[in-house]
């Protein structure tokens, strides 16, 4: 029998299945063409009660919710490609995901992989309605345990079994993905939680814990007060959303416009304002380590300069200039600049029409070399900047991950002098200089280090980019005080813990330097530089488990190279290598 291959990518015999493929492509477009026409249902809905709205609001919700809809037929891709990321090659995994789909009753999805550049974020997501992909980040395949990934596996798909994901087009997107960046602490945490669709991970905690059998329930983490206060905000801000929409209604029933469109406005500001500050402020700090400011930036500004005053520009006239100016003057003034409007708004709209092309051409070529990198394609990602050398060396962030792709695909030398070139001049960038500590010893790694903490003295990377080369170089009050300054988040805590533990393994303090690590490990489980400190700390407290420690390092940063241990891991190997009379009294260092 002849067969054919279904959307999901999976074979479909070429007469049952294909009825059931159409089938299921008629009842996708009919959900997305009710979640489009939503807007313009509920407009006929209010008028019926006697509320009159605006005649092209409904038009124009209902376009925008199309847009949001005809987004979810989408498989997941990198920004500025074409193609969709990567599809997952590993078999017990994929085996693993079928037999969870299996238990929970829905169709085995697409499964994608995404590289995050060094990060190991613990990342995933599903999408699209029709044949629907499964994402996961490189943080969950190399970071995660077994039984921590197979619960995030399962949430993504529970979203598909129980149709919550055709809820999105009429949800704030970012309230759903701004909490892999919000602290579990603090009034702020607070605010945002309460508006967000994920709750914190102490409630789900809780929740596992009602619903687990006896005998295995999970360990409480953390304060269960914080939960109570979580679910009391999240009870309050719900109460003061509805009184809003209920107040707008009632302004617009009692014809007062302007009352309604304040309170609407006030919602949707504040349900999209928290959970984006949060985005903002994770994208600020790399956009700070990056450094480098597009003069595409100033074209963009300037274009929308001049077709928000050819916008403005007549009301400017009609309402405020009569108010200062007299009558004669402002008419005067009028007819000598009356051709402004149209002239400024076209100038403008052709100025953003370019910034836009030159932008798209930056990003599919920014696309090319971290797609390439996020697969470890290093010498793919060399081939791209080296096509496109020209407009590689006019953009500092392109030549960062160009020179970074070098360092990887071992032209170390050739990497060297292009992250050089980028830490000279009046303004160094960040990132470079954190490479180069990184990949330096002595007083070549110090010199990077500072200059990194001089221009971002809040870095809490930056920071124990020093600590680790002034302890390196023998400095460790000066490495100590560096890290008490830090402020660092959850992650990058256990970062700050592990390079602790080095230096209370140089204090012979061993016993410290364990529970150190441990903690470490517990804050950022399966993380290359904590599995590096804890190779070494293992080295001088437990001698005889120092083997196994030293190769799950190298596991670690064989899965994320961008961490760029190889030279101190090869250190280790070489005096774990060096016969000791007695490893637990030696120093390491």
């Amino acid at each position: 029998m002849r067969v054919a291959q279904g959307n999901d990518g999976r074979p479909c015999v070429a007469t049952n299945d294909r009825t059931r493929c159409v089938g299921r492509l008629a009842w996708t477009a009919a959900r997305l063409s009710l979640l489009g026409s939503a807007p313009s249902l509920a407009a006929l809905l209010l008028r019926a009660v006697g509320f009159e709205l605006w005649s092209g609001a409904p038009s124009l919700a209902s376009c925008l919710a199309s847009s949001m809809s005809l987004k979810m037929l989408n498989a997941p891709r990198l920004a500025g490609l074409k193609k969709p990321l990567p599809l997952l090659e590993d078999p017990g995994l994929l085996a693993r995901i079928a037999e969870i789909s299996s238990r929970m009753g829905v169709p085995v999805p697409r499964t994608r992989v995404a590289g995050t550049l060094g990060h190991l974020q613990a990342l995933s997501g599903v999408f699209g309605v029709q044949a629907p992909s499964l994402l996961l980040a490189d943080g969950i395949l190399h970071r995660l345990t077994p039984g921590e990934r197979d619960a995030i596996i399962a949430h993504e798909l529970a979203h598909l079994s129980n149709g919550s994901l055709w809820l999105v087009p009429a949800c704030t997107s970012a309230s759903g993905v701004a909490t892999m960046w919000v602290p579990s602490r603090g009034l702020y945490s607070v605010l945002v939680y309460a508006l967000a669709t994920h709750p914190p991970q102490a409630a789900r905690y809780e929740v596992l814990r009602a619903r687990a059998p006896d005998g295995v329930l999970p360990e409480r983490p953390g304060d269960v007060r914080r939960v109570r206060v979580h679910r009391l905000a999240s009870t309050v801000m719900l109460s003061l959303w509805g009184s809003a929409v209920g107040a707008a209604a009632l302004a617009l029933r009692a014809r007062d416009f302007w009352a309604a469109i304040a309170l609407l406005v006030a919602v949707v500001g504040v349900q999209l304002g928290l959970p984006m500050s949060a985005m903002l402020a994770q994208r600020r700090k790399w956009s700070r380590r990056l450094g480098a400011r597009s003069g595409l930036r100033w074209v963009f500004r300037g274009g929308a300069l001049l077709v928000f005053l050819g916008f403005i520009w007549t009301p400017l006239f009609r309402h405020v200039l009569p108010r200062v100016l007299d009558r004669a003057t402002v008419v005067d003034l009028w007819w000598q600049t009356a051709r402004v409007p149209l002239s400024s708004s076209l100038v403008g709209a052709a100025l953003l029409l370019a910034a836009t092309v030159l932008h798209q051409r930056r990003m599919r070529l920014r696309a090319a070399i971290v797609s390439a990198m996020a697969q470890h394609d290093f010498m793919g990602a060399v081939a791209v900047g080296d096509a496109q050398r020209r407009r590689l060396r006019a953009d500092p962030e392109l030549r960062y991950l160009a020179a970074v792709a070098l360092l990887l695909a071992g032209r170390r030398g050739q990497a060297v002098s292009e992250l050089t070139d980028l830490c000279e001049g009046p303004a160094p960038l960040p990132a470079a200089l954190f490479a180069l500590s990184a990949i330096s010893r002595g007083e070549p790694a110090l010199h990077p280090a500072r200059r990194a903490v001089q221009l971002l003295p809040d870095d809490v990377g930056a920071r124990l980019s020093l600590a680790k080369a002034l302890r390196d170089s023998g400095q460790h009050a000066m490495a100590e005080r560096e890290l008490a300054d830090t402020r660092p988040s959850h992650l990058e805590e256990g970062h700050v813990l592990a390079v602790r533990a080095l230096l209370a393994c140089d204090r012979g303090e061993w016993d410290a330097a364990m529970d150190l690590v441990t903690h470490a490990l517990s804050l950022a489980p399966g993380d290359a530089l904590v599995l590096r400190c804890r190779a070494e700390v293992v080295q001088g407290a437990r001698p005889d488990l120092a083997s196994t420690a030293l190769e799950e390092a190298r596991a670690a940063s064989r899965a994320n190279p961008f961490a760029l241990l190889d030279d101190d891991l090869n250190a280790l190997e070489t005096r774990l290598a060096t016969p000791v009379s007695s490893g637990r009294r030696r120093v390491p260092g």
